[in-house]
């Protein structure tokens, strides 16, 4: 809190560096952080069929394929990501975070899971399409966006990414009153990835930049927060294979 406050004050701090092969590798990592979320989440859910797990699996497969078909796919013939590719890909970021933010709020399992896994990734994949033909559609009434944005930042690009950052919060809190309620380890460390997902989003708010070429204290922020979440998933599949060993060694 007290970093965020100091960069929120001081507009000195809020650079961004061209650094285009670093963009690249960072991107790469995150997308396949979000993806080994997404699985470990999916396998999670075809095991015990919660719709939480659902849930946060769709929410990561949307961020990184999101990631993947709109800001790094376009950059691997050297090419720089356009206005179209641009919005697509904070469309996806939001209906990401939309995914992820609902899931502390859902309760239940579902009965077939692999049917509703199939469902619901199918549908996730029609999702992100949409968001390819609606930014397609609307690219005439948008506004540009060029590096250069980065300290005068159309309105639509700052209300889509504090709309984003109001969802990182709203799963922040979903989680943790998960934990307070249940006090399991799984809630602990999404409500700890999901903070670092908070500050990032944050700092793209004082920094809204969207660029294949430039760095921000946000990218390493989002880094670390997939990290985290990693960490915490694999625990969640450790601690359940754990336990469904010993109810067969104890039904045996």
């Amino acid at each position: 809190g007290a970093s965020l406050a100091l960069f929120a004050a001081n507009a000195s701090l809020r650079d961004v560096y061209e650094l285009p092969e670093l963009r690249l590798v960072i991107g790469t990592a995150v997308m396949l952080a979000a993806a080994v979320v997404a699985i470990l989440a999916g396998i999670r859910f075809s095991v015990e069929g919660r719709r939480l797990d659902l849930l946060l699996c769709c929410g990561f497969s949307v961020a990184a394929l999101s990631d993947l078909a709109f800001a790094i796919a376009p950059t691997l013939g050297g090419n720089a990501v356009g206005s179209r590719e641009a919005w697509a890909e904070i469309a996806g970021r939001l209906l990401a975070a939309g995914l992820i933010a609902a899931a502390p709020l859902v309760q239940g399992r579902v009965a077939s899971s692999r049917r509703a896994l199939r469902a619901a990734l199918l549908g996730c994949g029609l999702a992100l399409l949409g968001c390819w033909g609606l930014a397609d559609a609307l690219l005439p009434a948008l506004p540009e966006l060029r590096p250069e944005f980065a300290r005068d930042a159309p309105a639509l690009l700052t209300l889509s990414l504090a709309l984003k950052a109001l969802l990182s919060l709203t799963a922040v809190i979903g989680f943790t009153w998960r934990y307070r309620n249940h006090g399991e380890d799984l809630d602990r460390w999404l409500a700890l990835g999901l903070t670092f997902l908070l500050f990032a989003s944050l700092h793209f708010l004082f920094t809204p930049l969207v660029s294949s070429e430039y760095v921000s204290q946000g990218d390493f922020l989002r880094v670390l927060a997939y990290a985290l979440l990693l960490v915490g998933v694999w625990r969640a599949i450790r601690s359940a294979e754990f336990g469904r060993a010993v109810a067969e060694e104890r039904a045996r």
